[in-house]
């Protein structure tokens, strides 16, 4: 809802560019993936966090990243997600 939200806002305003639109809240990913299956009542889905220390891949990987929606709130402070 906040992303069509915002989405009109800027197109209604014939803004353009990049804008991040990631509201304010932090979540690490298995809390998105549960927040996004609280939505399908029906899914069959199990999800399983892991550690990225685990994963073993080959670059390193930020611990705390996210999109900052800092443009978007620059140019509509009173705009709330």
């Amino acid at each position: 809802m906040d992303v069509a939200q915002a989405s009109t806002l800027l197109a209604e305003d014939k803004k353009s560019g990049i804008y991040h639109i990631g509201s304010t809240d932090f979540m690490i990913r298995v809390q998105l993936v549960d927040k996004v299956l609280s939505y399908l009542p029906d899914h069959k889905c199990t999800v399983e966090g892991a550690w990225t220390k685990d994963l073993g891949q080959a670059a390193a990987r930020p611990l705390m990243s996210g999109n900052i929606s800092e443009k978007f709130i620059r140019e509509y402070p009173d705009y709330k997600f």
